[in-house]
């Protein structure tokens, strides 16, 4: 049952920004089957089609062009004058949800409704999504009501990729991770820095191309791995493909690097159930998205929780790969998403520190819905052998 259900209304006008996520949340929740919806939205809005994407996605006609009332941002007169209009011409009691577009523009859609509304006012129902609580603001005349929404819908990534017009490459997408054994046994191997920085030096020289390129299927199936590794020490990475019926050099490319992140994939799966996380992917690759620096997502209710991975354990190139994933995350899963990295640092706390001083710089000057302040966190070596455990903890945070 839908606890929104008694503050459903007739009419639902829902401001348009470019993150069209909070629209979606909030037409999924506050309209019935009888609601009909008004999106106000801007010129830029309508170039980039974000309203006809969130029509389309809520299994309506994204080419009815009444459900569209387009205003100016910057013109106050031309949105009261709008909305009021728009008001005016339906009976019915009504909704705003104003938590996308600007700041300015839900301040005059407010008063224009109202004013419209007259005595109807009284049934109007004005909302919200506060990205910091991850409830659902309803404000009707008699009171203010705050209800706890991001366990009330089950968002996939891919419809939030569809709602920013980039759906994920289905063929790269990966729901489960590689080799879970070995990418464990690993790991333990790592926590000792001597084996780590053993590892990776062989990795660096060994599975490359002097000028950095991926190995050829030819030359990787004689690269032998150290008897040190676990698991697939003494063999060479022919026989490994015989094994795990991979090609040679694909074996290559994932031990440079990329069996990290499924060994995070395996321990975001295993930290799901008790954080109510109902979806882990890897490898995502939005198209018509030149970079995603973001490795894992985990999905919960609405909210997106992005994290990179890297082995990396320099503080400099690790920060980059935060910064990037940061600025991906808050495009794609708004102001409600949680990033996070995971890398070989042995002072996580650190980096989690400067990053965080450096976005509390922005967030003295400006307010959070207009800088992308989303907490950040690091997990480093230390982590990495009970990783599960942390996800668990970091999924379950408010």
């Amino acid at each position: 049952m839908n606890k929104f259900a008694d503050y459903q209304t007739d009419h639902l006008m829902l401001i348009v920004g470019t993150n069209p996520l909070p629209c979606y949340v909030a037409a999924r929740l506050l309209c019935s089957d009888a609601t009909r919806l008004h999106l106000l939205v801007s010129d830029g809005i309508k170039s980039l089609g974000i309203h006809k994407r969130l029509i389309k996605l809520l299994g309506r006609d994204p080419e009815d062009e009444r459900q569209y009332l387009t205003v100016s941002p910057s013109d106050p007169e031309d949105i009261l004058r709008k909305v009021s209009g728009r008001v005016k011409s339906f009976p019915g009691n009504w909704g705003l949800h104003y938590t996308g577009g600007r700041k300015s523009t839900a301040v005059h859609a407010y008063r224009g409704m109202e004013a419209a509304l007259g005595p109807r006012a009284a049934n109007a129902v004005f909302s919200y999504l506060d990205a910091d609580t991850l409830e659902l603001v309803l404000e009707t005349r008699n009171r203010i009501d705050r209800r706890s929404a991001h366990q009330e819908l089950e968002i996939t990534l891919e419809e939030i990729l569809e709602l920013h017009g980039r759906p994920p490459d289905p063929k790269a997408i990966k729901v489960k991770p590689a080799q879970p054994s070995f990418t464990r046994a690993l790991i333990v191997h790592c926590r000792d820095e001597k084996n780590r920085q053993g590892f990776l030096s062989w990795a660096q020289d060994n599975l490359r191309r002097p000028d950095g390129e991926r190995l050829n299927e030819t030359l990787a199936r004689e690269v032998r791995v150290p008897d040190l590794i676990p698991l697939i020490g003494g063999k060479r990475l022919e026989e490994i493909g015989l094994e795990w019926e991979m090609k040679a050099s694909s074996i290559a490319d994932w031990l440079h690097g990329k069996w990290l992140e499924d060994y995070v994939l395996a321990e975001a799966i295993s930290a799901a159930p008790e954080a109510d996380v109902h979806q882990v992917v890897a490898s995502i690759r939005p198209q018509r998205l030149i970079a995603f620096d973001v490795d894992v997502v985990a999905m919960q209710g609405y909210r997106m929780f992005a994290i990179s991975v890297t082995t990396e354990a320099e503080k400099g190139l690790a920060k980059l790969k935060l910064f990037e994933a940061i600025i991906r995350a808050r495009q794609i899963g708004g102001d409600e998403a949680r990033i996070a990295l995971v890398c070989f640092s042995k002072y996580p706390e650190e980096l989690e520190k400067q990053v965080g001083e450096f976005l509390s710089f922005y967030e003295a000057a400006y307010e959070p819905s207009e800088m992308w302040l989303s907490p950040v966190r690091v997990f480093g070596i230390r982590d990495l052998p009970n990783l599960s455990g942390q996800l668990a903890i970091w999924f379950k945070e408010i």
